[in-house]
Parts: C-alpha cells; structure tokens; sequence
C-alpha cells in the first residue's frame, strides 16, 4: 500500500480531504468502536447489543467492517488488521474520499471537528455520574433520552462561549490548554421563537422538564451527540457512494497484478453490489455518481459532492434511464409474499426518496400543560404511515420518568385521530 501515491492520485481528480490518521486495528477494536460510533464514546447497553451482533456476523463471515472512518480534523480512520495490502489501498482510497465529503459538503459546514477528543470528555462525565448516582439511575436517563435521540434541531440551536468560572465542576475535563465551556443561552433564543409547538423534544425536555441538573447533562451529551451525527444519516447515501466512487478510479490508476486485481474485484463486489429487497447505499450511490460523471463529467460530480444530501441527490439525480438501468422497482407484502406496487419510475423515486429521507416520524411537543394537568402532549405528523403503538407506549414510559407526570402521544390512526398514553390506554379525538 502506497498512501503517499493515493494520496497524489487523489487530489489529481480534484478534491480536497482533510488530512487523515490511520491505525491499524484488531476486529474487537474496530466492532467496538463502530458499535459506539465513535471510540471512547460513553458505554450503553445498546452499544454492546451491537458489538456482539457486529463481530458474530464477522466471525462466520457473514459481513465485515472493514474501515471506520471518523468526521474531525484531521479524520481518524482504523482499518482491520487482517486486511491485505491491496485491500489496503482500496480501503485508504474510500477513506480518502470520506474525508473529502466531510470537508467539502455543506451538511457538515458546522460539525464538531474534534469529536473524537469530546467524546472521550463527556464519557468521563458519565462515569462520574455513575459513581456518584449508580450505574441503574444513569441507565434509566441515557435510556429515555436515546429513544427520542435524533429529535433535535441544530437550527434551533444556539451557544455562546465563555471562559469557564472558577470552581465549575468538571473543570478539569475541559482543560484543553484552555478552559472554555459551552454555556447555553436563553430558552427563547434558542429556540428561536416563543412557545410552541417545539421539534427539539430533547433540548425541550433538557429545559423545562424538573430534572436534577446531573440529569440535565446527559440529555445534553446525546443532543449534542445526536447534532453531531445528523449530517450523517441525511447524506449516508450519497457520502458512501462518493466513497465508493472515487475508490474505484484511485484503483484504476494503480497497477495492479492478476492474483491482486482478483483479490480487489472480489473484495470491491461484495462492497457495491446491489442485493434484493433492500438498498445498499454504497451500490446506489456509486452508480448514481457514475451516471452523473457519465452524461455531465466529474466537475459535475464534485459539485455534486459539495452541494447535496440524500434527499436532493436522488431526487435530481436518480432519472427515469437509471431508474430503467438499474431495475429498481418497489415492492409492498400481500399476506406471506412480495408483490410488485410500483413500476412508474418518478412515484419509485419519490418513494425511495420518502423511505430514506424520512426515516423517523414527525413528532413535536404540543404543550406542556395539557388538560391544565401539567400533562406533557407530544404530536405526530402523520404522512401515511401509522406509527407501531406497542413501541410509541414503550417511548412514552420512558419520558415520563424525565417528565415526572404524565406524556400523552396525539396521532392519527387508521383514519381517527387518537390520543396514546403510556399505559396503553387511548381516547379518540373530536
């Protein structure tokens, strides 16, 4: 593996990535960090769900991670240690191309690039808590906050620096050569408007509900965690499909051997392979970027790169020909078996677009004093699809140990308008 060749090849196409880390690490490593997303992130029962799920399919060969690549400056990126030379190259090539999405896109313009040292921070912060508070109290809370976790709003967000106070507990974690803490605003001008309704559930609840101010810090450290990966899961498509693009054409300039270029087809197939019943973002990504280089050049395809999501890039750029191309139809359940429900390329698209895109319900707090009970009722958009009760309830048990009174859902089910309590009885709404 030649990185500083990579290297040259890469910015021979025109881009520009951040500079990037690499390590060499072994699969626990690697499943461990990939379980937490990012290495030294606080512990979760969930996080270790997903490790053992992880390096199970590792182990009989069911998948494998081959690279994890983290968004910061300079990226840190840790490849497997079992990795070949050539698969290597493959590898630090993708990387490359991360980096060069993480620096260039907009969808990251803001992000915190030196997460992987906050990380480490605010998982101190909870070890504390855990010794002062006991580890089943803290569970309780990082419990209630993961299930609404990506229920923020960045743009609703607002901070301003300030050199810490004397005496601030956990000084000594900022002390980054300087001490500096994130100190919140007013409510309102967070917000950014007064009253509601409020789609920032987590920095609402951080807010008003009478928690203990330790309490408070944890729903913090997920919203800022969940602010953090945001970008990620609305450019997860076309982000892995650049990777997965320029992959391809680094592994085109490098002269390969028969046994080596085997290796890396082998390898690169099972990568960006299309599969049934489902999408493999780094396949439809990449055959998208191909199309647009294709018809429009690579200029195109950087600007591309620099300017979309998930949302616009399929939208703009997933035609009727490519559509036709690549047989991608969409599939409904009839009883036990797959039937065929749509075949007109623009409602395929939209419907792609609509599963990926709006992957979490619209749900917003509607107020906080409802019944003049102090009830707290949370509102769900509803956009055609019905929301599982079973786990609604199980989401609403959770927030009203934040809420400490009742959490009431209002949504439309099967055509009525109902409102859900936790214990799982509901009304209908007039």
């Amino acid at each position: 593996m030649n990185r500083k060749l990579i290297l040259e090849h890469i910015k021979e196409l025109g881009l520009d990535p951040f500079p990037v880390d690499f390590y060499i690490v072994p699969a626990e490593v690697l499943y461990d960090m990939a379980a937490r997303v990012i290495p030294g992130r606080y512990s979760h029962w969930s996080h270790g769900k997903s490790f053992y799920d992880g390096i199970l399919r590792h182990d009989h060969r069911f998948s494998r991670i081959y690279e994890l690549v983290i968004n910061s400056d300079p990226c840190q990126a840790y490849l497997l240690d079992v990795n070949s030379d050539i698969i290597n190259s493959m590898v630090v090539a993708h990387v490359y191309g991360h980096a060069d999405f993480f620096k260039n896109n907009i969808a990251y313009k803001d992000s915190e690039r030196n997460m992987h040292i906050n990380a480490a921070l605010r998982a101190k912060r909870i070890r504390n808590y855990e010794e002062e508070h006991g580890e089943e109290k803290v569970r309780k809370v990082l419990d209630a906050a993961l299930t609404i976790e990506f229920y923020v709003n960045k743009d609703g967000y607002d901070a301003t620096i300030k050199e810490a106070p004397a005496e601030r507990p956990y000084d000594e974690l900022l002390d980054l050569n300087k001490k500096f803490v994130k100190e919140q605003v007013d409510y309102a001008e967070q917000m950014r408007y007064s009253g509601l309704p409020c789609d920032d559930i987590l920095l609402f609840l951080a807010t008003e509900a009478p928690l203990e101010e330790w309490k408070r810090d944890i729903l913090s450290i997920v919203r800022q965690d969940s602010i953090y990966f945001s970008p990620n899961i609305k450019t997860n498509i076309i982000n892995e499909g650049w990777a997965s693009f320029i992959h391809s054409k680094i592994m085109k300039k490098i002269d390969l051997s028969g046994g080596d270029f085997i290796e890396y087809a082998q390898v690169n197939a099972g990568v960006v392979q299309a599969v049934e019943y489902s999408i493999n973002p780094y396949w439809l990504g990449v055959q998208i970027f191909k199309n647009i280089e294709r018809n429009y050049g690579l200029k195109k395809a950087l600007e591309v790169r620099r300017l979309e999501s998930n949302a616009g890039f399929l939208r703009n750029y997933l035609n009727e020909e490519l559509i036709d191309e690549l047989g991608l139809i969409r599939y409904g359940t009839k009883g036990d078996f797959y039937i065929v429900e749509e075949t007109e390329w623009k409602k395929v698209r939209d419907g792609l677009v609509n599963d990926i895109c709006s992957r979490f319900p619209s749900v917003h707090v509607a107020d906080k004093n409802f019944d003049q009970q102090g009830i707290l009722l949370l509102r769900h958009e509803h956009d055609g699809r019905n929301l599982k009760k079973f786990d609604a309830i199980k989401v609403l048990n959770h927030l009203e140990e934040l809420w400490r009174n009742k959490v009431f859902l209002e949504t439309l089910y099967n055509g009525k308008k109902k409102i859900w309590a936790a214990d799982g009885s509901e009304k209908e709404v007039k």
